[in-house]
């Protein structure tokens, strides 16, 4: 294991030079569900090429909820938020950079945090960047993002990709200014038939038409789900890694880089570091 914490840190500094984590991040403990009334259904947003913008619902989260959930970075203070904002400002350097508008973020096997670290880079972005964000779940096969923030659902992503059900009846903002969250329900095996499909870029294409002004935060399956690399890195600008200490396995990712060959890396996220 130690040695796999070297190659990791070595990676993080190789990419990570002028902003490295100042702390180590929270692991992601699955939150426990409270009923949610959701407001009424909004209108207009379509995966076409004229888009209309919606005026999203917003779905009161408590800041007991986003504490109880890891969501550090929509908290007033604490060293995990300060982590986050570390890391929120080495990606929006890449992003202003390189013109980066879809961030992808992905791990070498699951239960590494990735999804909580696609939040709280989000939430991170919107918050402190002032930079409007919204955050698409596509771990189709085991949604999260909706979890986190404590909302039941009826219908998510891949009833658009796969039925036509209009975007604008599935985002919602959790009440936190700047971000928005297309979620999705959980359909096993619909993410890499949706990666090997067109139509997930073209929703991308479309959303990006329609708000010119926001940062996309693509929170995607773990690399050993992926059957198309090639298809999954299309879909992003940019690649963040998120491996965890004593959880992912060497092997698993030597693989993750092997896979992600194809120059969209931008860096390696190292959660669960113990304390010095």
């Amino acid at each position: 294991m130690e040695r796999l914490r070297e190659h990791m840190e070595a990676a993080i500094l190789e990419r990570w030079q002028d902003c490295p984590l100042a702390e180590p991040l929270a692991r992601h403990e699955s939150p426990r569900r409270q009923s949610t009334d959701l407001p009424r259904p909004v209108r207009g947003l379509r995966a076409a090429n004229k888009v209309r913008v919606p005026a999203i619902r917003v779905v009161p989260v408590p800041e007991e909820t986003l504490a109880c959930n890891h969501i550090v970075a929509a908290l007033p203070d604490g060293p995990q938020r300060d982590a986050y904002r570390d890391l929120q400002r080495a990606v929006l350097q890449r992003i202003d950079e390189e013109g980066m508008r879809v961030i992808g973020v992905t791990s070498a096997s699951v239960g590494s945090g990735r999804t909580l670290t696609s939040v709280n880079l989000a939430v991170s972005l919107a918050v402190n960047a002032h930079r409007p964000v919204m955050i698409i779940d596509f771990d189709l096969d085991a949604p999260a993002v909706h979890e986190l923030f404590d909302v039941d659902l009826k219908a998510g992503l891949e009833d658009h990709l796969f039925e036509s059900l209009p975007v604008a009846d599935l985002l919602f903002s959790p009440s936190i200014e700047g971000v928005s969250v297309l979620p999705a329900r959980g359909t096993v095996g619909a993410a890499n038939e949706a990666g090997r499909s067109r139509q997930l870029e073209a929703l991308l294409e479309a959303v990006k038409r329609a708000h010119p002004e926001k940062i996309l935060v693509l929170d995607m399956p773990s690399v050993s789900n992926w059957s198309d690399e090639q298809a999954f890195e299309a879909l992003v600008d940019g690649m963040l890694l998120v491996v965890e200490d004593d959880v992912t396995e060497e092997r698993d990712y030597r693989r993750a880089l092997q896979s992600l060959s194809g120059g969209k890396l931008i860096g390696t996220v190292l959660n669960r570091v113990p304390s010095v």
